[in-house]
């Protein structure tokens, strides 16, 4: 599991998020990335600590150990497929923490996706419609054409016989 360095200033603290407790030495701290995302998520945004300030000490490296956790966990969910992860979510592994909420944002960005391709399904049946009609309108032209020519090739063979 990847982690986030923290800094932490004044005496150590303790950090309680979804019932995991830890205790942040002063000073820089090494913590896993899920424990980072909940303790900044935490009670909209009140911090869960019992004393001093705590914040990252790269935001980059933070941002890219957050961003590899929310992959890892997308993988995870699409191995899993959205029927397991529904039912993990309600009362499964998926319940509650971070990954509850990350698993929530996968299942929207797929009924996105699903909602795009249907679009796109949509777009392509009416567009093989319209080559459809466009098709039957010339086979008529042609049917038409040929009526009339058979017409002509008659009356002309009853005239001269």
């Amino acid at each position: 599991m990847s982690t986030v360095n923290i800094i932490s200033a004044g005496e150590s603290t303790v950090c309680t998020i979804d019932e995991i407790t830890l205790t942040i030495e002063n000073g820089e701290n090494e913590i896993p990335v899920d424990f980072w995302i909940g303790f900044k998520s935490s009670s909209s945004g009140k911090r869960k600590i019992d004393r001093g300030t705590i914040h990252p000490k790269d935001i980059s490296a933070e941002s890219d150990a957050i961003s590899g956790f929310k992959n890892l966990c997308f993988s995870e969910f699409d191995l899993l497929g959205v029927p397991a992860v529904k039912v993990s979510l309600e009362s499964g592994s998926l319940s509650k923490g971070v990954k509850h909420s990350l698993a929530l944002e996968w299942l929207e960005s797929k009924s996105e996706l699903r909602e795009v391709s249907r679009e796109d399904r949509e777009e392509e049946s009416l567009s093989i419609s319209r080559k459809a009609l466009r098709n039957s309108e010339r086979a008529n032209t042609i049917a038409i054409i040929a009526i009339v020519c058979s017409a002509i090739t008659a009356a002309i063979a009853i005239y001269f016989k």
